[in-house]
């Protein structure tokens, strides 16, 4: 498993409540012996956040639990270790996690089936995958899905970084959720999309059949239906939800080699480009304002003429492209409020 993906899943065990058949599953994955350094690493991230001040019982809980799950020999201790974080992660979650943990561990003796999946797309790249109980899904460009081996308990539980396009196959009485960072979708059988991209300012999940509910998982109060055609944006800033109709179909045009874009903002447009032709491209600050644009690029549209189409369509700016397919865009006049943007010239 990659360091990024270790370190998001260890981020989501933290933060969140999960059921305990997962916390079970996550246990057994945490104290085995692959990825050990990743793991540790990841660990040392989140205690740096947590603000608990062990005391001497936590230290030694701390020590009794890493000789019991077979981890190594922590390294000799200095005076300010009594202070150290990875003991605040202890107090804070460990401690009941990893109890849970080492029953299954000595019960279970770690079996596959509990084995944690990556798949993972390169930029410029698209996926897909069959889950182990049938559902699709289509992975789009620089994106990442962990998942078990095995579905087990009373929900299917998978986890996202990056936009997907799921086919779930209909369980009525296994759930399937999808969790990013920041939401859970939840649903029995439809068909969705959901962006969620680390570097975006926003998460949105478009419904093309079925039914889902969208929970805010820091606010679980905080749910959404969608019915077809229904589109949810939440925006990671203002902590605001926009709820509209739109083309469900044209938003997963991505999953047919399509660039469809509805009323986006430059910058989300620009970083769409960057994962899907694998390019890098700087633009002068002040060319990213809040007018939104929408354009339609079809299917195998070459950069070329992709950024000029998107260049005529927000109008004001010139783009120059390098010989290493770097894509410099710049402002025409000085700074200042670019028109409405329409559909493709």
């Amino acid at each position: 498993m990659k360091k990024k993906s270790i370190t998001e899943l260890v981020h989501f065990f933290i933060e969140h409540s999960v059921p305990s058949s997962l916390q079970g599953k996550f246990g057994r994955w945490l104290v085995s012996s692959v990825d050990v350094p990743e793991k540790e690493e990841a660990l040392q991230q989140e205690w740096m956040n947590m603000i608990v001040t062990p005391d001497q019982s936590t230290q030694r809980s701390w020590h009794e639990v890493r000789r019991k799950a077979g981890l190594e020999e922590l390294p000799v201790l200095r005076r300010h270790w009594t202070i150290s974080p990875l003991f605040r992660v202890a107090s804070m979650l460990l401690i009941p996690l990893l109890s849970i943990a080492l029953s299954w561990y000595y019960i279970d003796s770690y079996t596959s089936s509990c084995e944690l999946v990556e798949y993972t797309v390169p930029v410029g790249e698209r996926g897909e995958v069959t889950l182990p109980d049938g559902t699709k899904v289509q992975v789009n460009s620089e994106s990442s899905i962990i998942y078990p081996k095995s579905f087990r308990g009373e929900t299917r539980t998978v986890y996202l970084s990056g936009e997907a396009n799921f086919d779930v196959h209909k369980d009525k009485k296994h759930p399937f959720i999808v969790k990013t960072s920041l939401l859970a979708v939840r649903a029995l059988g439809t068909k969705f999309n959901i962006q969620a991209y680390s570097e975006d300012r926003k998460t949105i999940t478009t419904l093309e059949n079925g039914k889902v509910q969208i929970t805010n998982i820091l606010i679980p109060d905080s749910s959404f239906i969608l019915v077809p055609d229904e589109q949810l944006e939440y925006d990671h800033l203002t902590k605001k939800y926009e709820k509209r109709t739109t083309d469900a179909m044209t938003t997963a045009g991505w999953t047919r080699g399509e660039l469809n874009f509805i009323d986006c903002d430059l910058e989300n447009i620009l970083n769409t480009l960057k994962r899907h032709y694998n390019v890098e491209i700087k633009a002068e600050p002040y060319l990213y304002t809040n007018d939104l644009y929408t354009i339609k690029l079809k299917k195998d549209e070459s950069l070329q003429s992709a950024i000029r189409i998107i260049t005529m369509t927000v109008g004001g700016m010139e783009s120059k492209i390098t010989d290493d397919n770097m894509v410099i865009l710049t402002a025409l006049t000085s700074p200042g409020q670019g028109k409405k943007g329409g559909a493709r010239p």
